[in-house]
């Protein structure tokens, strides 16, 4: 499914950003996360924050313009973000808080009944409606027997077919949580160390404003992967 998709995606990009912050120090870590933190990217003031002994603003400038000079491992790791960061504006351009949320209620409505129709027979898969269908994770079909008619000579197959159902029981409580009807309260562990992931958001926002053309606003599509063998 296109979340499936996303999450691999993501999960990569991160993997990369991982690798090349092994080639960093830890200075230099702290400068390249204070330069993008900065929507103005400011370089000298980036590198007085990570660097807390600079003796002046004149050795910050130059420090921080050799940090950031094409080939050192902090430029890389600096690209590597932006570019991350842009994916990242994208997808909130492509998937936005309605279309997450009218995907979940399509998942937490699902009721097993709009599988079959007055007589207690599943339906084809073409009359599924939409809204029904998209509850369905899963399908197999197996063909148990065939026969033939030799007289007309015609072949017909009797298939049993199974649907997955999508976690109901996850989609209302991610709703639930939604819409604060949960009063559980966590605490976190925050670390003195700025992680990655928390600066995309950050600017991320500002990637996005940037970018010329934004995809339409009809451009959103759920792929729905469908299992089907024969035994």
């Amino acid at each position: 499914m296109a979340g499936q998709i996303i999450a691999k995606s993501v999960e990569q990009s991160m993997t990369v950003l991982e690798e090349l912050a092994e080639d960093l120090n830890k200075r230099q870590l702290e400068f390249a996360q204070q330069y993008l933190a900065d929507p103005k990217r400011d370089h000298a003031k980036a590198y007085m924050a990570a660097y807390e002994n600079c003796g002046s603003l004149a050795t910050a400038d130059a420090c921080g313009k050799r940090l950031l000079r094409h080939g050192t491992p902090t430029r890389e790791y600096i690209d590597a973000c932006l570019l991350e960061a842009r994916t990242h504006g994208f997808m909130k351009l492509r998937i936005n808080e309605e279309f997450v949320l009218n995907e979940l209620f399509k998942l937490a409505a699902v009721n097993i009944k709009d599988f079959y129709d007055h007589n207690g027979n599943m339906l084809p898969i073409h009359q599924i409606a939409d809204e029904a269908a998209a509850g369905v994770s899963k399908i197999r079909e197996r063909v148990i027997k065939r026969t033939r008619d030799d007289e007309e000579g015609v072949e017909e197959e009797l298939v049993q077919r199974d649907l997955e159902i999508a976690d109901k029981k996850g989609a209302l409580n991610l709703l639930g949580q939604h819409l604060a009807m949960f009063t559980q309260k966590h605490q976190h562990d925050i670390s003195g160390e700025m992680k990655v992931a928390q600066f995309f958001d950050a600017i991320s926002q500002e990637v996005t404003d940037s970018l010329v053309s934004p995809l339409p606003a009809d451009n959103l599509r759920l792929d729905t992967t469908i299992d089907s063998g024969n035994g």
